[in-house]
């Protein structure tokens, strides 16, 4: 068994690649809780500027991501966009 855990490392960063959760929503044309659960499974970098235990409990803390990661996912796959060809 194994317990998978998360670890907060002092980086060095270029700041014109952090970007928001709401501008990786627009730059991807997903929504902000997918960017979420894309941080949270690893598929995109997390970044914060308070270290999280500097932070108050009831604090919310803003997250950040990567224009790189972003711009590098695969399009988004529309639904319900099904070819209707042949059909009258």
């Amino acid at each position: 068994m194994f317990e998978i855990t998360r670890t907060a490392k002092k980086i060095q960063t270029n700041e014109d690649d952090v970007i928001s959760m709401a501008e990786a929503a627009r730059i991807s044309q997903r929504r902000i809780p997918e960017i979420a659960d894309l941080m949270n499974r690893f598929r995109l970098p997390w970044y914060q500027f308070r270290q999280p235990d500097a932070a108050l409990e009831s604090e919310d803390v803003q997250r950040f991501t990567s224009r790189k990661a972003v711009e590098a996912l695969p399009p988004k796959k529309m639904r319900g966009m099904a070819s209707k060809k042949g059909k009258k």
